[in-house]
Protein backbone atom coordinates (compact mmCIF):
# COMPACT_ATOMS: atom_id res chain seq x y z
CA UNK A 1 0.00 0.00 0.00
CA UNK A 2 1.37 3.23 -1.25
CA UNK A 3 2.03 5.81 2.24
CA UNK A 4 2.06 9.43 2.57
CA UNK A 5 5.85 10.67 3.39
CA UNK A 6 5.73 13.30 6.04
CA UNK A 7 9.91 14.67 6.30
CA UNK A 8 10.83 16.40 9.45
CA UNK A 9 13.92 17.38 11.06
CA UNK A 10 12.95 19.47 14.08
CA UNK A 11 12.56 22.41 12.36
CA UNK A 12 9.27 25.14 13.30
CA UNK A 13 8.28 23.73 10.12
CA UNK A 14 8.01 20.30 11.74
CA UNK A 15 4.33 20.68 13.18
CA UNK A 16 3.34 22.12 10.33
CA UNK A 17 4.34 19.29 7.80
CA UNK A 18 2.67 16.65 10.43
CA UNK A 19 -0.47 18.87 10.05
CA UNK A 20 -0.44 18.81 6.59
CA UNK A 21 0.37 15.01 6.19
CA UNK A 22 -2.64 14.38 7.99
CA UNK A 23 -4.71 16.43 5.76
CA UNK A 24 -3.44 14.70 2.81
CA UNK A 25 -3.86 11.25 4.74
CA UNK A 26 -7.58 12.06 5.49
CA UNK A 27 -8.09 12.98 1.81
CA UNK A 28 -6.77 10.17 0.17
CA UNK A 29 -7.16 7.27 2.64
CA UNK A 30 -3.56 6.78 3.16
CA UNK A 31 -1.21 6.13 6.20
CA UNK A 32 1.02 8.58 7.01
CA UNK A 33 5.43 7.18 7.51
CA UNK A 34 7.15 10.08 9.18
CA UNK A 35 10.59 10.33 7.72
CA UNK A 36 14.06 11.96 8.55
CA UNK A 37 17.45 12.42 6.97
CA UNK A 38 19.97 11.48 8.77
CA UNK A 39 22.60 14.23 7.12
CA UNK A 40 25.28 14.34 10.05
CA UNK A 41 26.99 17.12 8.41
CA UNK A 42 24.29 19.83 8.32
CA UNK A 43 23.70 18.49 12.11
CA UNK A 44 27.27 19.39 12.76
CA UNK A 45 26.53 22.93 11.13
CA UNK A 46 23.02 22.93 12.84
CA UNK A 47 24.27 23.31 15.83
CA UNK A 48 27.42 25.11 16.11
CA UNK A 49 24.60 27.79 14.64
CA UNK A 50 22.73 26.77 18.35
CA UNK A 51 19.64 25.83 15.91
CA UNK A 52 20.36 21.55 16.77
CA UNK A 53 20.28 19.38 19.45
CA UNK A 54 23.11 19.09 21.88
CA UNK A 55 23.28 15.16 21.77
CA UNK A 56 23.63 12.82 18.79
CA UNK A 57 22.34 13.24 15.28
CA UNK A 58 20.81 9.51 15.53
CA UNK A 59 19.31 9.70 18.88
CA UNK A 60 18.00 13.58 17.45
CA UNK A 61 16.67 12.39 14.52
CA UNK A 62 14.92 9.31 16.62
CA UNK A 63 13.43 11.67 18.89
CA UNK A 64 12.17 13.63 15.66
CA UNK A 65 10.58 10.74 14.54
CA UNK A 66 8.89 9.95 17.62
CA UNK A 67 7.39 13.31 18.12
CA UNK A 68 6.30 13.35 14.05
CA UNK A 69 4.72 10.11 15.01
CA UNK A 70 2.53 11.44 19.02
CA UNK A 71 1.79 14.25 16.53
CA UNK A 72 -0.12 12.53 13.98
CA UNK A 73 -1.84 9.45 16.39
CA UNK A 74 -3.64 11.96 18.57
CA UNK A 75 -4.54 13.70 14.73
CA UNK A 76 -6.65 10.51 13.89
CA UNK A 77 -3.62 9.42 11.37
CA UNK A 78 -2.87 5.97 10.99
CA UNK A 79 1.18 6.30 10.69
CA UNK A 80 3.40 3.39 8.81
CA UNK A 81 7.07 2.34 10.29
CA UNK A 82 8.65 5.36 10.64
CA UNK A 83 12.15 5.58 8.57
CA UNK A 84 15.43 7.35 8.74
CA UNK A 85 17.91 7.11 6.43
CA UNK A 86 21.44 8.47 6.55
CA UNK A 87 22.90 11.29 3.58
CA UNK A 88 21.68 14.27 2.26
CA UNK A 89 18.20 15.34 2.49
CA UNK A 90 17.48 15.28 -0.86
CA UNK A 91 18.99 11.53 -1.64
CA UNK A 92 17.32 10.85 1.16
CA UNK A 93 13.57 12.12 0.11
CA UNK A 94 14.32 10.61 -3.32
CA UNK A 95 14.95 7.20 -2.05
CA UNK A 96 12.58 7.02 0.83
CA UNK A 97 9.54 8.92 -1.32
CA UNK A 98 10.03 7.00 -4.43
CA UNK A 99 7.04 5.54 -4.54
CA UNK A 100 4.89 7.86 -1.98
CA UNK A 101 1.55 8.89 -3.02
CA UNK A 102 2.90 12.56 -1.61
CA UNK A 103 6.19 13.69 0.15
CA UNK A 104 5.66 16.43 2.14
CA UNK A 105 8.35 18.70 3.53
CA UNK A 106 8.70 22.35 4.64
CA UNK A 107 9.24 25.55 3.22
CA UNK A 108 12.86 25.97 5.38
CA UNK A 109 14.73 23.65 8.04
CA UNK A 110 17.02 23.60 11.02
CA UNK A 111 17.30 27.46 10.46
CA UNK A 112 13.86 28.42 9.69
CA UNK A 113 13.12 30.69 13.40
CA UNK A 114 15.10 33.14 11.88
CA UNK A 115 13.61 35.20 9.29
CA UNK A 116 15.39 35.23 6.00
CA UNK A 117 14.19 35.87 2.39
CA UNK A 118 15.61 33.24 0.58
CA UNK A 119 14.39 29.50 0.83
CA UNK A 120 15.23 26.50 2.87
CA UNK A 121 18.99 25.38 1.43
CA UNK A 122 17.28 21.53 0.22
CA UNK A 123 13.57 23.20 -1.19
CA UNK A 124 14.92 24.08 -4.46
CA UNK A 125 16.72 21.12 -5.04
CA UNK A 126 14.26 18.69 -3.95
CA UNK A 127 11.93 20.69 -5.86
CA UNK A 128 13.80 19.99 -8.65
CA UNK A 129 14.64 15.98 -8.06
CA UNK A 130 11.27 15.00 -6.25
CA UNK A 131 9.40 13.01 -9.85
CA UNK A 132 6.06 12.75 -7.82
CA UNK A 133 3.55 14.90 -6.05
CA UNK A 134 5.98 17.40 -3.44
CA UNK A 135 3.47 18.57 -1.15
CA UNK A 136 5.61 22.00 0.84
CA UNK A 137 4.17 23.10 4.18
CA UNK A 138 3.16 26.27 4.79
CA UNK A 139 4.41 27.96 8.47
CA UNK A 140 0.93 27.05 10.44
CA UNK A 141 -2.18 24.64 8.60
CA UNK A 142 -5.25 26.01 8.20
CA UNK A 143 -8.69 24.18 6.33
CA UNK A 144 -8.26 24.37 3.00
CA UNK A 145 -11.10 24.51 0.53
CA UNK A 146 -9.99 25.90 -2.21
CA UNK A 147 -6.92 25.83 -4.92
CA UNK A 148 -5.76 27.53 -7.27
CA UNK A 149 -4.25 25.94 -10.06
CA UNK A 150 -1.50 27.88 -12.12
CA UNK A 151 -1.86 26.48 -15.26
CA UNK A 152 0.49 26.70 -18.72
CA UNK A 153 -0.41 24.02 -20.76
CA UNK A 154 3.51 22.31 -20.23
CA UNK A 155 3.94 19.05 -19.19
CA UNK A 156 4.05 19.40 -15.72
CA UNK A 157 0.96 21.40 -15.36
CA UNK A 158 -1.05 18.87 -17.37
CA UNK A 159 0.62 15.83 -15.20
CA UNK A 160 -0.78 18.11 -11.87
CA UNK A 161 -4.36 17.93 -13.78
CA UNK A 162 -4.54 14.60 -14.13
CA UNK A 163 -3.11 13.94 -10.75
CA UNK A 164 -5.94 15.80 -9.22
CA UNK A 165 -8.18 14.20 -11.87
CA UNK A 166 -7.48 11.00 -10.56
CA UNK A 167 -6.90 11.16 -6.84
CA UNK A 168 -9.48 12.87 -4.33
CA UNK A 169 -6.70 15.13 -3.00
CA UNK A 170 -9.04 18.51 -3.89
CA UNK A 171 -11.82 16.72 -5.00
CA UNK A 172 -15.14 19.16 -3.16
CA UNK A 173 -12.93 22.03 -3.10
CA UNK A 174 -13.30 24.99 -5.29
CA UNK A 175 -10.93 24.66 -8.20
CA UNK A 176 -9.54 27.92 -10.21
CA UNK A 177 -7.61 27.03 -13.08
CA UNK A 178 -5.56 30.13 -13.61
CA UNK A 179 -3.70 30.84 -16.54
CA UNK A 180 -1.59 34.18 -17.44
CA UNK A 181 -1.22 36.18 -20.79
CA UNK A 182 -2.23 35.54 -24.17
CA UNK A 183 -2.69 31.57 -24.43
CA UNK A 184 -3.00 31.49 -28.37
CA UNK A 185 -5.11 27.92 -29.95
CA UNK A 186 -3.12 25.62 -28.38
CA UNK A 187 -2.84 26.85 -25.30
CA UNK A 188 -6.87 27.82 -24.90
CA UNK A 189 -7.31 24.24 -26.03
CA UNK A 190 -5.33 22.83 -23.41
CA UNK A 191 -7.22 24.68 -20.66
CA UNK A 192 -10.00 23.62 -21.72
CA UNK A 193 -9.16 19.73 -21.56
CA UNK A 194 -7.52 20.24 -18.49
CA UNK A 195 -11.25 22.20 -17.11
CA UNK A 196 -13.37 19.81 -19.22
CA UNK A 197 -11.43 16.96 -17.02
CA UNK A 198 -11.69 18.27 -13.20
CA UNK A 199 -15.97 19.16 -14.21
CA UNK A 200 -15.55 15.38 -15.60
CA UNK A 201 -14.35 13.92 -12.38
CA UNK A 202 -16.60 15.77 -10.17
CA UNK A 203 -14.58 19.38 -9.20
CA UNK A 204 -16.34 22.47 -9.20
CA UNK A 205 -13.98 24.66 -11.27
CA UNK A 206 -13.41 28.34 -12.54
CA UNK A 207 -11.33 29.38 -15.44
CA UNK A 208 -9.52 32.54 -14.92
CA UNK A 209 -7.18 34.35 -17.11
CA UNK A 210 -4.72 37.24 -15.70
CA UNK A 211 -2.18 39.86 -17.84
CA UNK A 212 0.96 40.70 -16.72
CA UNK A 213 4.00 38.88 -15.70
CA UNK A 214 3.57 35.57 -14.43
CA UNK A 215 5.03 35.68 -11.07
CA UNK A 216 3.53 39.10 -10.04
CA UNK A 217 -0.32 37.70 -11.28
CA UNK A 218 0.37 34.20 -9.45
CA UNK A 219 1.31 36.51 -6.29
CA UNK A 220 -1.59 39.15 -6.72
CA UNK A 221 -4.43 36.61 -6.91
CA UNK A 222 -3.01 34.18 -4.36
CA UNK A 223 -3.22 37.69 -2.06
CA UNK A 224 -6.87 38.04 -3.42
CA UNK A 225 -6.97 35.59 -0.01
CA UNK A 226 -9.57 32.99 -1.30
CA UNK A 227 -6.99 30.53 -2.07
CA UNK A 228 -6.23 28.18 0.13
CA UNK A 229 -3.18 25.69 -1.77
CA UNK A 230 -1.21 26.76 -4.62
CA UNK A 231 -1.05 23.49 -7.26
CA UNK A 232 1.84 24.04 -10.22
CA UNK A 233 4.28 22.45 -12.34
CA UNK A 234 7.87 22.70 -11.04
CA UNK A 235 10.81 24.11 -12.96
CA UNK A 236 9.21 22.54 -16.16
CA UNK A 237 9.15 24.30 -20.21
CA UNK A 238 5.64 25.17 -21.81
CA UNK A 239 4.72 24.11 -24.92
CA UNK A 240 3.78 27.65 -25.25
CA UNK A 241 5.56 30.55 -24.58
CA UNK A 242 7.38 30.62 -21.91
CA UNK A 243 5.09 31.59 -18.80
CA UNK A 244 6.23 29.27 -16.35
CA UNK A 245 9.69 28.67 -15.97
CA UNK A 246 12.14 27.61 -13.13
CA UNK A 247 12.31 31.43 -12.11
CA UNK A 248 8.77 31.32 -11.63
CA UNK A 249 8.85 28.05 -9.54
CA UNK A 250 11.26 29.36 -7.26
CA UNK A 251 9.36 33.03 -6.68
CA UNK A 252 6.41 31.54 -5.73
CA UNK A 253 7.78 29.31 -3.62
CA UNK A 254 9.39 32.12 -1.54
CA UNK A 255 6.32 34.28 -1.62
CA UNK A 256 3.44 31.88 -0.94
CA UNK A 257 1.80 32.15 2.16
CA UNK A 258 -0.25 28.93 1.23
CA UNK A 259 0.90 25.30 1.05
CA UNK A 260 2.16 24.35 -2.46
CA UNK A 261 1.75 21.07 -4.67
CA UNK A 262 4.39 21.08 -6.80
CA UNK A 263 4.78 18.34 -9.61
CA UNK A 264 7.96 17.72 -12.14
Amino acid sequence: MSSIYAFVDGSPFAESVCDHAAWASERLDLPVAPAHALDRPAMAVAVGRGAGPDGGAESFGRAVLEQAERQLRAAGVETAEPVMREGGFVDALCALAEGAAVAVIGKRGMTAEKPRPDLGANLERTARARRGPLLVAARGFRPIRRALIAFDGGPSAIKAVDWLIETPLLRGLALTLFTVGPLGLEGAQARERAAAGLADADHAVWVENAEGEPTEAIERRLHAGDSDILVMGAYGHSRMRALFLGSTTTEMLRAAETPVLLFR
